[in-house]
């Protein structure tokens, strides 16, 4: 007689994995405050910009630790007064806001000096500004009307 087939051993049950614990989120320590910058201190003979302030119907800017007026000129579109100074340097801000006539001032070093920019109202403010001075003081005065 024939030999009986064998029938195939059945499949092992699966058995059921322990569940997984996933580990618990690392909560980090928060960031220490990133330490605020102090501004520089004043470099020796450097330009500095005083507040500007009315004068009767002018604006008038005050800065210190001039060399020399270079030049200065009127720009149109948008309307600005610039002023080269012969200066050692400058490090203070380079924009502020504007008082009167003048709505923004910025302030950058260039070879040789700082440039001064005033952002005028209108070309006709800009006509009227007048830049005087004397033993190292220089101001730039913007009429208001």
């Amino acid at each position: 007689p024939a030999p009986a087939p064998v029938a195939p051993a059945p499949a092992p049950a699966p058995v059921a994995a322990a569940p997984v614990e996933k580990p618990a989120p690392r909560r980090e320590p928060p960031a220490a405050p990133k330490p605020v910058k102090a501004a520089p201190a004043p470099v020796k003979g450097a330009l500095t910009l005083g507040a500007p302030v009315m004068r009767g119907n002018q604006l008038v800017l005050p800065i210190s630790g001039v060399k020399k007026v270079e030049r200065h000129f009127t720009l149109k579109g948008p309307d600005r007064v610039v002023v080269d100074l012969a200066a050692n340097s400058y490090s203070g801000p380079t924009e502020l806001k504007g008082k009167g006539p003048i709505s923004r001032i910025r302030v950058g070093n260039r070879p040789g000096g700082v440039r001064l920019v005033l952002d005028v109202l209108s070309a006709r403010l800009a006509s009227t500004y007048k830049v005087t001075g004397s033993n190292g003081s220089v101001s730039v005065a913007v009429a208001s009307r």
